[in-house]
């Protein structure tokens, strides 16, 4: 793995590799993720490899609700 802080870190490039391997290898439509809104860093890898925030849902967790943004990222 390369380091380019243009492109962003290691987990850019990891994020982005797996992208691939599941449009190209497995051969899926669509890919999601589940992201805390407070978790910026994992956002900005979402929106850098090209997912887009499709809505909302609300996860309880230890008798805390827990809102998580679904992200999402269709072969093309």
């Amino acid at each position: 793995m390369k380091r380019n802080p243009k492109e962003g870190g290691y987990a850019t490039e990891g994020a982005d590799a797996l992208a691939r391997y599941a449009f190209t290898t497995i051969g899926v439509n669509k890919m999601y993720a589940s992201i805390r809104p407070e978790n910026q860093a994992s956002i900005r890898i979402a929106e850098r490899i090209g997912m887009s925030a499709e809505g909302s849902f609300i996860k309880q967790y230890k008798c805390k609700n827990m809102e998580h943004i679904i992200y999402f990222k269709e072969r093309g």
